[in-house]
């Protein structure tokens, strides 16, 4: 028996998208750019697919870009020379990396749930900041940013990495500039990044070469990859799991109290998918090694930090002590898991860390 409780870093693909992108790599297998006839039906494909994208979250097709992932597209929103720029304390690296290597940018304060604190953005403004960039949900902790309260105090741009939004919180094109999305975060393909920048946000070429996302990236588009995401963006939106997955990770919650000595970080505002749970009793990293052991995939905390032996940033941000930052482990759901699955998980923990 496998259970995966990692869908936080990936999840696995529907096989109706499998299948989709197997019939388009199989059979219109041309560059998109080709102008012969397989290439062109090539071209109609990427073409719909930006359309059905552009219908599905409110804009404009022009506005749809297509990277080879999210952490591209959000390099290519920040690292535009902007003379300042504001990002959270626990953004994911491919925006926070951008505060270690350029003296322009203002990093914003939280508050223990992972909340940008409100004079942070308001000292933004009073300062000149052109753009904020934040994560929708924090992917260690789960915690929701509220764009809705930077937008009140903040008249610039407002980039939004969405890569853990999608499928899980409600979003809104009016009240942000951009946004970043990550299909195989809802059971698509790997590879392919979408970004939605509307006409006001200024971007990053971060690849060189011509007449590719309108000149604003080189290299041949992953047609199959695109239309994959499509379709995957499509069925998340469609099929609106979000309460069955709160119900998952509530009842794990619910079993672990009764059973372990641990601590929800971040747990009054949270996306329904993640539970970032310090245990007080064993050792992050060992634990993590005997649930693998035992078949159960999890994470110590965004697969983007996964092997560092510093403690996470994130945690060390909203007030976690040292000892429970390194006991910390990310369990993350999505629709394949179910409740006997969670029960397993839950029996599998207490006979390896003892029942309190």
């Amino acid at each position: 028996m496998k259970i995966y409780l990692d869908n936080a870093s990936s999840t696995p693909m529907d096989n109706d998208v499998v299948e989709h992108m197997t019939k388009i790599s199989t059979e219109i297998y041309a560059n998109p750019s080709s102008v012969h006839s397989l290439g062109q039906k090539a071209k109609a494909i990427l073409e719909d697919s930006r359309e059905k994208i552009a219908n599905l979250l409110g804009c404009s097709r022009e506005n749809v870009i297509f990277t080879g992932s999210a952490s591209e597209a959000n390099s290519m929103v920040v690292t535009y020379p902007y003379s300042k720029i504001a990002i959270s304390a626990i953004d994911h690296p491919s925006i926070h990396e951008i505060y270690e290597i350029r003296e322009n940018v203002t990093e914003l304060n939280v508050d223990s749930e992972g909340e940008i604190l409100e004079k942070d953005v308001i000292k933004a403004q009073e300062n000149g900041v052109e753009l904020i960039a934040t994560s929708h949900i924090n992917s260690e902790l789960g915690s929701i940013t509220s764009l809705e309260k930077i937008r009140k105090n903040f008249k610039g741009l407002i980039h939004s990495d969405s890569v853990q939004a999608i499928g899980k919180v409600n979003h809104s094109l009016e009240i942000i500039d951009s946004m970043t999305i990550s299909p195989h975060k809802f059971h698509g393909p790997k590879g392919i990044g979408i970004l939605i920048a509307k006409d006001q946000v200024k971007l990053s070429k971060l690849i060189l070469g011509k007449n590719r996302e309108r000149n604003r990236r080189g290299g041949t588009e992953n047609v199959a990859a695109v239309s994959g995401a499509a379709l995957a963006l499509e069925k998340v939106l469609k099929e609106n799991r979000s309460e069955y997955i709160t119900s998952l990770r509530n009842y794990f919650e619910m079993r672990l109290n009764e059973n372990l000595k641990i601590k929800i970080n971040a747990s009054k505002n949270r996306a329904p998918h993640i539970s970032n749970i310090s245990f007080y009793d064993i050792d992050g990293e060992l634990l993590l090694f005997k649930l693998d052991m035992n078949n159960i995939f999890v994470s110590s905390g965004s697969a983007c930090n996964s092997g560092s032996i510093e403690p996470s940033r994130v945690l060390k941000q909203i007030g976690l002590t040292d000892k429970l930052n390194r006991n910390s482990i990310r369990f993350s759901f999505s629709k394949n898991n179910t409740k006997s699955e969670v029960d397993f998980v839950v029996k599998k923990l207490i006979e390896i860390i003892g029942k309190r």
